[in-house]
Protein backbone atom coordinates (compact mmCIF):
# COMPACT_ATOMS: atom_id res chain seq x y z
CA UNK A 1 0.00 0.00 0.00
CA UNK A 2 2.82 2.70 0.32
CA UNK A 3 4.36 2.08 -3.07
CA UNK A 4 1.10 3.09 -4.22
CA UNK A 5 0.50 6.49 -2.41
CA UNK A 6 4.20 6.87 -3.44
CA UNK A 7 3.53 6.49 -7.00
CA UNK A 8 0.32 8.99 -6.11
CA UNK A 9 2.88 11.27 -4.54
CA UNK A 10 5.30 10.93 -7.78
CA UNK A 11 1.75 11.43 -10.64
CA UNK A 12 0.68 14.51 -8.87
CA UNK A 13 3.94 15.72 -8.10
CA UNK A 14 4.91 15.12 -11.87
CA UNK A 15 1.62 17.16 -13.26
CA UNK A 16 3.49 20.37 -11.44
CA UNK A 17 6.65 19.59 -13.39
CA UNK A 18 8.22 18.23 -10.38
CA UNK A 19 10.28 14.80 -11.04
CA UNK A 20 11.13 12.84 -8.16
CA UNK A 21 13.99 10.72 -8.22
CA UNK A 22 13.88 8.67 -5.63
CA UNK A 23 11.25 8.01 -2.55
CA UNK A 24 12.39 6.26 0.91
CA UNK A 25 10.05 4.24 3.12
CA UNK A 26 10.41 3.42 6.36
CA UNK A 27 7.55 2.45 9.23
CA UNK A 28 6.59 4.23 12.64
CA UNK A 29 4.87 2.88 15.84
CA UNK A 30 2.40 4.89 15.49
CA UNK A 31 1.81 7.68 12.94
CA UNK A 32 4.03 10.82 14.26
CA UNK A 33 4.27 14.16 12.11
CA UNK A 34 6.96 17.20 12.02
CA UNK A 35 7.87 19.75 10.09
CA UNK A 36 6.82 23.18 9.26
CA UNK A 37 3.52 22.44 7.83
CA UNK A 38 1.27 19.77 7.68
CA UNK A 39 -2.00 18.75 5.69
CA UNK A 40 -4.43 15.66 7.50
CA UNK A 41 -6.81 14.35 5.41
CA UNK A 42 -8.82 11.60 7.26
CA UNK A 43 -10.16 8.41 5.19
CA UNK A 44 -13.46 6.92 6.05
CA UNK A 45 -15.29 4.17 5.49
CA UNK A 46 -18.42 4.81 3.75
CA UNK A 47 -20.53 4.22 6.54
CA UNK A 48 -18.80 7.22 7.89
CA UNK A 49 -17.00 4.83 10.10
CA UNK A 50 -13.12 6.06 10.65
CA UNK A 51 -10.58 3.65 8.82
CA UNK A 52 -7.36 5.77 8.99
CA UNK A 53 -5.28 9.35 8.38
CA UNK A 54 -3.13 10.55 5.57
CA UNK A 55 -0.55 13.28 5.90
CA UNK A 56 1.82 15.56 3.54
CA UNK A 57 4.58 16.76 5.87
CA UNK A 58 6.33 19.66 4.31
CA UNK A 59 9.62 21.10 5.35
CA UNK A 60 9.73 25.18 4.68
CA UNK A 61 12.13 24.44 1.50
CA UNK A 62 9.77 21.86 0.57
CA UNK A 63 6.32 24.27 1.32
CA UNK A 64 8.67 27.56 -0.22
CA UNK A 65 8.85 25.19 -3.45
CA UNK A 66 5.76 24.04 -3.83
CA UNK A 67 3.88 27.01 -3.18
CA UNK A 68 6.42 28.84 -5.01
CA UNK A 69 5.13 26.34 -8.59
CA UNK A 70 1.40 26.67 -7.69
CA UNK A 71 0.95 29.97 -6.87
CA UNK A 72 3.82 31.55 -7.86
CA UNK A 73 4.63 32.78 -4.42
CA UNK A 74 7.30 31.17 -2.63
CA UNK A 75 6.51 32.34 0.32
CA UNK A 76 3.18 32.28 0.01
CA UNK A 77 2.45 29.28 2.10
CA UNK A 78 1.70 30.75 5.10
CA UNK A 79 -0.82 33.10 3.37
CA UNK A 80 -4.57 31.52 2.89
CA UNK A 81 -3.94 31.22 -0.94
CA UNK A 82 -0.70 29.21 -0.47
CA UNK A 83 -2.07 26.70 2.61
CA UNK A 84 -5.59 26.55 0.38
CA UNK A 85 -3.04 25.61 -3.16
CA UNK A 86 -0.96 23.08 -0.36
CA UNK A 87 -4.49 21.69 1.18
CA UNK A 88 -5.40 21.22 -2.71
CA UNK A 89 -2.01 19.32 -3.39
CA UNK A 90 -3.12 16.78 -0.23
CA UNK A 91 -6.45 16.43 -1.62
CA UNK A 92 -5.05 15.44 -5.39
CA UNK A 93 -2.66 12.86 -3.61
CA UNK A 94 -5.47 11.41 -1.49
CA UNK A 95 -7.19 11.23 -4.31
CA UNK A 96 -5.24 9.49 -6.54
CA UNK A 97 -3.86 6.82 -3.95
CA UNK A 98 -7.70 6.05 -3.42
CA UNK A 99 -7.81 5.62 -7.13
CA UNK A 100 -4.70 3.10 -7.37
CA UNK A 101 -6.38 1.54 -4.25
CA UNK A 102 -10.02 1.05 -5.97
CA UNK A 103 -11.33 0.40 -2.10
CA UNK A 104 -14.56 2.23 -0.86
CA UNK A 105 -12.95 4.76 1.05
CA UNK A 106 -13.90 8.17 1.15
CA UNK A 107 -11.23 11.50 1.82
CA UNK A 108 -12.28 14.25 4.63
CA UNK A 109 -11.83 17.80 3.51
CA UNK A 110 -8.11 17.89 4.53
CA UNK A 111 -7.14 20.64 7.45
CA UNK A 112 -3.48 22.09 7.50
CA UNK A 113 -1.33 22.95 10.72
CA UNK A 114 1.90 25.08 10.52
CA UNK A 115 4.34 25.97 13.07
CA UNK A 116 8.08 26.14 13.29
CA UNK A 117 8.93 22.82 15.07
CA UNK A 118 5.68 21.40 14.68
CA UNK A 119 5.13 17.92 16.30
CA UNK A 120 2.33 15.94 16.61
CA UNK A 121 0.94 12.39 17.13
CA UNK A 122 -2.35 11.73 14.55
CA UNK A 123 -2.85 8.18 15.27
CA UNK A 124 -1.55 5.60 17.75
CA UNK A 125 -1.70 2.86 15.13
CA UNK A 126 1.47 1.94 13.03
CA UNK A 127 2.03 4.15 10.44
CA UNK A 128 4.31 3.92 7.04
CA UNK A 129 5.80 6.71 5.18
CA UNK A 130 7.43 7.85 2.30
CA UNK A 131 9.88 10.48 1.95
CA UNK A 132 11.36 12.34 -0.74
CA UNK A 133 13.69 15.31 -1.36
CA UNK A 134 11.86 18.31 -3.79
CA UNK A 135 15.46 20.49 -4.51
CA UNK A 136 17.00 21.25 -0.80
CA UNK A 137 13.58 20.58 0.57
CA UNK A 138 11.72 17.44 2.40
CA UNK A 139 8.10 16.54 1.52
CA UNK A 140 7.09 13.44 3.38
CA UNK A 141 3.75 11.21 2.76
CA UNK A 142 2.24 9.22 6.17
CA UNK A 143 -0.52 6.83 5.88
CA UNK A 144 -1.99 5.08 9.41
CA UNK A 145 -5.18 2.49 8.93
CA UNK A 146 -7.01 0.81 11.47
Amino acid sequence: MIGELGMAVQEVLSAFGVEVARLRAKETDFHRVEGFLCIITGLLERDGERKGIMSLEFDRKAASLLAGIMIGDPEGFSSEMGLSALSELATMVCGTFLARLDVPLLATPPTGVVGEGLQGILNVMPARKVELRLGEGLLAAGLSLS
